[in-house]
């Protein structure tokens, strides 16, 4: 199979992961937006898929990376304001001692199938939009959380 063929294969896994967990989203007040396939010689093509809560317009913007031709697997996910403020969630559980939770967004083991990789990760960020994360997806407060540029910037 050509990488072309393969990454479409991926990303159909993926999309069909994240809309079997679309209600776990809408439980929490977050309709689906859409998604965008984003293509990269850098990174692989992935996929973006958006949440947004209607009535305070803060917004999840989930990416997930294949990891295809040598790449890791990723799973970033950022909430988004109106404004244009962003919470990167690796940068939050960072900053909280939480880098037991980050560390799963990252499989540099990617020969096994991807869909329990998108599961695993997105009831990841579903329990943690409903517990530490939930007064922020409500608009009740939010966090600026520095990010550590590791050196690049």
């Amino acid at each position: 199979m050509n990488d072309s063929n393969q990454s479409r294969v991926e990303l159909r896994k993926i999309e069909s992961v994240v809309f079997i967990c679309r209600d776990g989203f809408s439980e929490l007040g977050l309709s689906y937006v859409g998604a965008k396939v984003v293509h990269s010689k850098v990174a692989g093509d992935s996929e973006t898929f958006t949440f947004r809560n209607p009535g305070n317009g803060i917004g999840v913007e989930i990416n997930i990376f294949p990891g295809l031709n040598e790449r890791n697997r990723g799973f970033v996910a950022i909430i988004t304001r109106r404004d244009g403020s962003a919470l990167n969630l690796n940068e939050y559980l960072r900053v909280h001692g939480r880098e037991d939770i980050s560390k799963r967004f990252t499989n540099d083991a990617p020969v096994a199938d991807i869909a329990p990789f998108v599961e695993a990760n997105l009831e990841t960020l579903l329990k943690l939009l409903s517990t530490d994360l939930r007064d922020i997806i409500d608009g009740v407060r939010w966090e600026s959380v520095p990010i550590d540029w590791k050196g690049y910037r």
